[in-house]
């Protein structure tokens, strides 16, 4: 039966160049960034030393749910990305984050300062979109970097739409895997772990404890799980590892 997993993005596991999507969570409205986590976690620089950011401002007529642009303005926002990536084609610069949110969306790209100036063409003022050229710096990427829970979360949903694409029909019922390592403190984590609802599997490893439930797929659930185990693990010491399940085929 096949099964997927979730997968941890560490730090020496990441290539040069890692992308990754995620929400966080914000008032009045969550953000969903895109960034590439070499440069934000400051493994490597920029190869252009001059950043700016980019920032759309949407008029009313232009929101949708959570302060998040509709398809028009989506629309919009994407022809003139677009005509950025032109602008930072043949290693002239790249696009080093995104964010969407709260009426606005930024993007940040570090270039050659030829490029900033061409950018300025881009530049919009009065009308339903705004759009603002603004210098920037390593720092308003930097905290762009995802935390480890955001990493998670990240994950679960990866794991979700990878049991869709292979057919999976999530209202089935299945057994749930989850995972945590680098502990020695088995008795105190698996008591925790039953308190929470689930199950402990007989075959004890000496640093990992294998655990499961078992539910149809919803994403609200994993992720009140992952939120959960993150937590658990914190406070005493090891490392949730993520969960995988099989695929169940639509019939």
């Amino acid at each position: 039966m096949l099964a997927v997993f979730s997968t941890w993005n560490t730090a020496t596991a990441m290539p040069d160049d890692d992308w990754i999507l995620y929400f966080r969570e914000a008032e009045p409205s969550a953000f969903l960034i895109s960034v590439n986590q070499a440069i934000s976690s400051g493994r490597r620089t920029p190869r252009h030393p001059s950043c700016h950011e980019l920032r759309f401002r949407f008029a009313p007529e232009k929101i949708a749910e959570q302060g998040m642009p509709n398809a028009e303005a989506q629309h919009i926002f994407g022809a003139v990305e677009a005509e950025l990536d032109n602008l930072l084609n043949g290693g002239r610069g790249e696009l080093v984050a995104h964010r969407t949110g709260q009426n606005m969306r930024s993007v940040w790209f570090c270039a050659h300062k030829d490029v900033a100036s061409k950018a300025q063409g881009l530049v919009r003022v009065g009308q339903p979109i705004s759009i603002e050229l603004r210098s920037a710096t390593l720092t308003d990427v930097t905290i762009l970097h995802p935390t480890p829970l955001e990493v998670r979360l990240a994950g679960d949903y990866e794991v979700i739409y990878s049991l869709a694409q292979n057919g999976d029909d999530h209202s089935i019922a299945r057994k749930i895997d989850h995972f945590i390592y680098g502990t020695n403190n088995h008795d105190a984590i698996e008591a925790r772990l039953r308190k929470l609802g689930f199950a402990i599997e007989p075959d004890r490893r000496p640093d990992a404890i294998l655990f499961f439930r078992v539910s149809p797929i919803d994403i609200d659930a994993i992720q009140n799980d992952t939120r959960l185990l993150m937590s658990l693990c914190a406070e005493l010491g090891c490392e949730y590892d993520g969960w995988g399940a099989p695929v169940m085929p639509r019939k």
